[in-house]
């Protein structure tokens, strides 16, 4: 199996991102800063936001 291309869903790439930051896991993480060319995390409701639609769903919350 290559693992360098598994493809993961929306909520299963917010497991991961939710398990790094609650253990603390974030220094020079490979894989949110491989998440993070994708996606950006609201942390207004807990959910990861394509990049290209992050600024509209901020501005939503408001």
């Amino acid at each position: 199996m290559d693992w360098q291309n598994m493809t993961f869903s929306l909520d299963e790439l917010e497991d991961i991102w939710e398990t790094y930051q609650a253990y603390g896991s974030t220094n020079n993480s490979k894989v949110l800063a491989k998440i993070a060319t994708e996606y950006t995390y609201c942390h207004l409701c807990n959910h990861l936001i394509p990049v290209a639609d992050f600024q509209q769903h901020f501005d939503d919350h408001y």
